[in-house]
């Protein structure tokens, strides 16, 4: 009787620690059907999915995410490339921007230089838009002599001369075109006001200036 009970508490024994050693490696994953199911190994089958492995307790110790789709792997890469591109380009402008800060920092030693250059540059400009202003004036004399002349001829009853109709069309492309530079002169001072207001402000902030 004692063998008997001896015999039976060993057996029992062995069958709980190797109940023990299968609940260690018991898996878990979805079937066909959506049922979860466990056990020693996962079928080939479901290999691609998500599954769990729980301990002796019943406890999850580890996950194993489901494979990714090849749609969804195109999409990763995808996504890689992007950030790749991102990043070498805000490389990019960081360099641009430390180059130009180098400069900046070597062409003035201080915000009343920088205000010098741009009132220079302003100067300049202002000055080509009054000599041509004076062109344009003198122009606009040499139409209007032009246009009492080709009047003159009209109330003579004569036709207006061609060359002189020559004449009066070069003067109103001239004065045209003087115009147009003109303009340019004053948006080229605009864009100096603008990029001198950036420097200042990034001269003020690399040594460290505080605004007023």
């Amino acid at each position: 009787m004692k063998f008997r009970t001896t015999f039976f508490a060993i057996t029992t024994g062995a069958l709980i620690l190797g109940n023990f050693s299968v609940e260690a490696k018991m898996v878990c994953w979805k079937d066909k059907n959506g049922v979860h199911t466990c056990g020693n190994a996962v079928p080939p089958e479901y290999a691609q999915q998500s599954t769990k492995r729980l301990n002796k307790q019943g406890v999850t110790i580890e996950k194993t995410a489901r494979a990714k789709t090849g749609e969804e792997l195109k999409k990763e890469r995808e996504m890689k490339r992007e950030q790749a591109e991102k990043e070498k380009e805000e490389r990019r402008i960081a360099n641009i921007q430390a180059r130009k800060d180098l400069v900046l920092l070597q062409t003035y030693n201080s915000e009343d230089e920088l205000e010098l250059a741009r009132d220079g540059k302003i100067a300049v400009l202002d000055s080509r838009i009054k000599h041509n202003q004076q062109v344009i004036a003198k122009l606009r004399a040499s139409q209007t002599e032009l246009q009492e002349e080709a009047a003159a001829i009209e109330r003579s009853g004569k036709p207006v001369p061609e060359t002189l109709r020559k004449d009066l069309d070069d003067v109103e492309s001239r004065i045209s075109k003087h115009q147009q530079v003109n303009e340019q002169y004053a948006n080229e001072q605009g864009e100096v006001r603008e990029t001198f207001i950036a420097d200042i402000a990034r001269y003020r902030e690399l040594k460290g200036i505080k605004s007023n």
